[in-house]
């Protein structure tokens, strides 16, 4: 059996379950509850959210241990694949919208190079400027392409398609170069360091250059 988170660099958890063993029993675990309600329509094996409780991870176990004795274990699995599905038709934010006076100004999501926090309000930056959004970071990172936008530091999100280059500064931390005139520095939190590095391809001391 496998206990399996959902937002992950590289494939999802639900497209991870495509390419399991048929066999295997799958437990999704996750910080975020949207897709709850899609895998309970399709009779997954079950949901937990983190932090997970004792006694919540005891009744996951024991409907697991049920399943492995029923004849219809084909039937969840084909019930998974549709849930597989489901997560692929999702669609992600194409626009962030920005509030100006009466104005609603719409800024597509390939422009932005990264979103931030600042003040207890969220931003989104292009090349150029700077939108205050209506949203939160946490909102955002949740309906954002996950492919796409990386969360560098606890307030700040990356569009991966706009990392130019990284380096390491003075102080030893890693900074982000993004691409285009302005050629901004992003700088990375350490406990970030490594999940960017997987998720670019790169090993521990190696930069990227575009």
């Amino acid at each position: 059996m496998v206990f399996l988170d959902i937002h992950m660099p590289g494939l999802n958890g639900f497209r991870v379950v495509e390419q399991l063993p048929e066999k295997c029993m799958v437990v999704f675990t996750t910080a975020y509850d949207q897709h709850a309600v899609a895998a309970f329509e399709v009779n997954a094996v079950d949901y937990l959210l983190k932090p997970i409780e004792r006694e919540r991870l005891a009744q996951a176990l024991d409907r697991v241990a049920a399943r492995r004795e029923d004849p219809g274990r084909d039937d969840l699995r084909a019930a998974l694949t549709r849930l597989a599905g489901y997560l692929r038709a999702e669609s992600h934010l194409a626009h962030l919208a920005s509030r100006v006076g009466e104005r609603v100004q719409l800024i597509p999501v390939d422009q932005v190079t990264h979103v931030f926090a600042k003040d207890r309000a969220t931003y989104a930056a292009t090349t150029t400027t700077e939108h205050m959004l209506d949203a939160t970071l946490l909102e955002l990172e949740r309906k954002l392409d996950p492919a796409k936008f990386f969360r560098v530091h606890r307030a700040m999100l990356v569009n991966l398609d706009w990392v130019g280059e990284l380096h390491a500064d003075f102080g030893g931390r890693l900074v982000i170069r993004l691409r285009g005139d302005s050629r901004r520095e992003l700088v990375v939190s350490r406990d970030r360091v490594r999940p960017l590095k997987e998720r670019l391809g790169l090993s521990s001391g190696s930069t990227r250059e575009q």
